[in-house]
This record gives structure tokens, C-alpha cells and sequence, in this order.
């Protein structure tokens, strides 16, 4: 576990229209989805499931940006969709 950003992340949520809540109130988690988009959104449907069923809000999805020049070619060829996820609730806070 690591210290949230706030500030930064506040910033980039709100230009996707994700609205965060107060420091503290919700987590990050950094996603590694396949690349096949059916695959994938199957995959977001089930974290959003479960997320739900946990009893926990569910506040969005952050692409986070790769610069592929800087991978080599077989960490191209193999790299996942790398997202974040959002989510609020209870027993988040410290």
C-alpha cells in the first residue's frame, strides 16, 4: 500500500468525470486487463460486480499512460491494458 496522490488524481478524475471523494474516502487499484477488448470488458464487469457485492461503490476506470517506445519489442508484444480503478466505501479510511 502506498500513499494516494490526491491532488493528481483529483485532477486527472475530473476530466474523465469521475467525481472523487475526500482524501482517505476511496482506493486506487492498478489493473492489468487483456488486451482483447471482449476479454477485457468481461474482466472490468466482473471487478464491478464484486466491488458491488462487497458493498463498496464503484467510481470509475483511469487509462494510465504507457510510452511504448520505451518498451523493447517482446514487452510490446506483450503488454496488458493497465487501468485503474476507483472505488469508494467502507473501511477505506485509515
Amino acid at each position: 500500500m502506498i500513499q494516494i496522490p490526491h491532488e493528481f488524481l483529483r485532477r486527472e478524475c475530473d476530466s474523465l468525470e469521475i467525481s472523487l471523494p475526500e482524501v482517505g474516502a476511496y482506493g486506487v487499484g492498478m489493473v492489468f486487463l487483456p488486451v482483447d477488448e471482449d476479454a477485457s470488458a468481461q474482466c472490468r464487469h466482473i471487478m464491478e460486480q464484486t466491488i458491488a457485492d462487497e458493498g463498496l461503490g464503484f467510481l470509475g476506470w483511469r487509462h494510465v499512460p504507457v510510452n511504448r517506445d520505451a518498451l523493447g519489442t517482446s514487452a510490446r508484444e506483450a503488454q496488458p491494458c493497465i487501468v485503474q480503478c476507483f472505488v469508494a466505501g467502507g473501511g477505506l479510511t485509515g
